[in-house]
């Protein structure tokens, strides 16, 4: 499992995107498909959408920090992120429900052979 960290208000926060939270988007949303913000009708239910999967991730990766033996600030809920989180700050909250999403459903490939000594991402 990979995870993300970003600084969302104010703290370095890992995000996960972890089978509970895919299971969370199908419940919700339908489908995997369905979660992207280009499939919203409204401005408005992007945005919450948005902060929704950031809360969700972000309740994912403190359960996952905490079942590894790590540390992490506390997760966000959605009412913390519509109070600290302003119009400037919608871009990041994009971009790092973005790379949480590609971080968890990248996979790496490991190279075997006579000369092979890394690991790529596929």
């Amino acid at each position: 499992m990979k995870t993300v960290k970003r600084t969302i208000c104010g703290k370095e926060r890992t995000l996960c995107f972890s089978l509970r939270v895919m299971l969370d988007c199908i419940d919700r949303f339908g489908s995997l498909e369905a979660i992207a913000p280009e499939a919203e009708e409204n401005a408005a239910d992007s945005v919450r959408n948005i902060v929704w999967l950031i809360a969700q991730m972000s309740k994912a990766g403190e359960q996952y920090n905490a079942l590894s033996g790590q540390t992490a600030a506390e997760p966000l809920s959605e009412d913390e992120i519509l109070v600290f989180c302003g119009k400037d700050d919608f871009p990041m909250l994009k971009d790092a429900l973005g790379a949480a999403i590609m971080a968890g459903s990248s996979r790496d490939v490991e190279v075997a052979g006579k000369n092979a000594e890394t690991t790529r991402p596929a």
